[in-house]
C-alpha cells in the first residue's frame, strides 16, 4: 500500500476494532475492503479471506474495548513473568509424578488468585 494511503487504512482498522456488534463490524470492514480494493488487489484479496478471523470477536458481541487488549501480548507476558517469579525457587522438578504440570498448575493460579486482590 502508497505511504499516503496509509493514514486512511490505520483510521478503518481502527473504526473496525471499536465497532461494535456484528451489523457494525461487517458494515466496517466492507468499508475497509473497499478502501483497499480500490488500491491493491492482492492486499484486498488476503484482507477478504481474513474476514472470519478479523470479525470473530464482532459475531459473538464481545465488547469493542477487548479488542485493543487482545492485540497486546502484555497480559500473557505478565502471567508468565509472574510465573517464572513463583516457579523460581522450586528445586525439584520430578517428571516421573507430574511435579512439572502441578507446579504449573499451582504457579498459574497463584497468578491468577493475586490478580484478583489488587
Amino acid at each position: 500500500m502508497r505511504q499516503r494511503d496509509r493514514a486512511d487504512a490505520d483510521r478503518l482498522f481502527k473504526s473496525l476494532r471499536e465497532a461494535q456488534g456484528k451489523e457494525a463490524g461487517e458494515e466496517t470492514f466492507d468499508d475497509l475492503l473497499e478502501f483497499v480494493s480500490e488500491r491493491n488487489v492482492a492486499a484486498a484479496v488476503a484482507l477478504e479471506e481474513r474476514r472470519a478471523a478479523l470479525l470473530a470477536l464482532h459475531h459473538l458481541d464481545v465488547p469493542s474495548t477487548l479488542n485493543t487488549t487482545f492485540l497486546s501480548t502484555n497480559l500473557i507476558e505478565n502471567v508468565f513473568r509472574n510465573w517464572r517469579a513463583q516457579s523460581g525457587n522450586v528445586k525439584r522438578w520430578n517428571e516421573k509424578q507430574d511435579m512439572v504440570f502441578r507446579w504449573m498448575a499451582s504457579g498459574l493460579l497463584w497468578q491468577a488468585l493475586a490478580r484478583k486482590k489488587k
